[in-house]
């Protein structure tokens, strides 16, 4: 499970939308709880997701604060950055809970 987690956070940190899709299932569920209407599910959103992001920060970094593994959760506090190309900046500072399953990223609440 850690080895997944720091596979996404070098995916993110490379930009290398591959690699990042590599650590999701094809039928990952993402809920927003502050963004209900940011709900979607599938792969093929998440890739589209990033793609926008990386094109939109070149710059972008994310960097794992601190994270806990129990049973099949995932729980991460993250900090992303990045300056968008309209130069406003973008700081992020919050917690994933993930649910991996396969080496797969089931689900994840952001």
């Amino acid at each position: 499970m850690e080895t997944l987690l720091l596979k996404l956070e070098n995916a993110f940190n490379t930009h290398d939308i591959k690699l990042l899709i590599e650590c999701f299932d094809e039928n990952y569920s993402s809920e927003q709880p502050v963004h209900p209407d940011r709900d979607f599910h599938g792969q093929e959103q998440v890739k589209k997701n990033w793609a926008s992001n990386f094109d939109e920060m070149p710059d972008f970094s994310a960097h794992l604060l601190r994270h806990a593994i129990s049973n099949n959760s995932i729980w991460a506090e993250w900090e992303w950055q990045g300056t968008r190309q309209d130069k406003s900046r973008l700081l992020m500072r919050g917690v994933t809970v993930m649910g991996a399953e396969g080496g797969k990223i089931k689900w994840g609440r952001l």
